[in-house]
């Protein structure tokens, strides 16, 4: 839980470089990122407004395993919505929503 709050600290600085150096000293401590470990950097991607990064990261998340929760998907949308503005921003938003309630979540 420490090193997610640290990632988070960094995140919400804009410190790409360090919330990823703390996701990986996760791993390299021989632990699996929860899914509070993938929605900061889900998170980061939605403030920077890079949709396709946070396709990327939620890609790597359930190839480890882990499925999105509401959160992960909040991420997704407002990344899409920050990106585009009101035209294709939205549109793909919405394919976002739909694919969350298809989840179920």
């Amino acid at each position: 839980y420490t090193l997610n709050t640290l990632m988070s600290v960094c995140a919400k600085a804009g410190d790409r470089q360090g919330m990823l150096r703390y996701f990986r000293a996760i791993e390299e401590a021989g632990l699996a990122p929860t899914i509070d470990s993938w929605n900061v950097v889900l998170d980061f991607c939605s403030r920077a407004r890079q949709p396709s990064q946070a396709r990327d990261v939620l890609s790597r998340m359930r190839a480890s395993g882990i499925e999105p929760n509401a959160f992960s998907y909040t991420s997704m949308i407002q990344a899409h919505v920050r990106s585009g503005g009101l035209g294709g921003g939205v549109d793909a938003a919405a394919r976002v929503l739909g694919e969350a309630l298809s989840a179920g979540v």
